[in-house]
């Protein structure tokens, strides 16, 4: 197999290789792999320049991204507490996250969750 450097083809955009994925994997697995895919951005916003309204529409397009949970056990709302650069974000991912029962009945989006950190 040819590595990109000596490859004559030119590389594949995002683009294409997303359509790619699309004409290739099961919906389920593909969704499963986006939504983890953005809750690991979801528990890097203190590096990630975003707007709340983008940030609104990224949850709204992958509302279980919410509850994904990082090597330490914590939730998105949980990682964003922890840095300066990201409180800005805490009360909209607890207003999503009530919205979507994240950290069960009663946890205010995650907010009352225990951080297992």
């Amino acid at each position: 197999m040819a590595t990109p450097s000596t490859n004559n083809n030119p590389p594949a955009t995002l683009a294409s290789r997303f359509k790619i994925l699309e004409e290739t994997l099961p919906p389920d697995i593909l969704e499963s792999l986006l939504t983890k895919a953005v809750g690991e951005y979801l528990h890097n916003l203190r590096v990630h320049k975003l707007s709340k309204d983008k940030l609104k529409e990224l949850i709204e397009a992958f509302p279980a991204a919410l509850s994904h949970t990082n090597d330490k056990g914590q939730l998105p709302i949980h990682s964003a507490m922890w840095n300066t650069h990201s409180m800005q974000f805490v009360a909209l991912l607890a207003e999503e996250g009530v919205k979507l029962n994240v950290g069960g009945e009663g946890n205010r989006g995650g907010l009352l969750v225990e951080d297992p950190c």
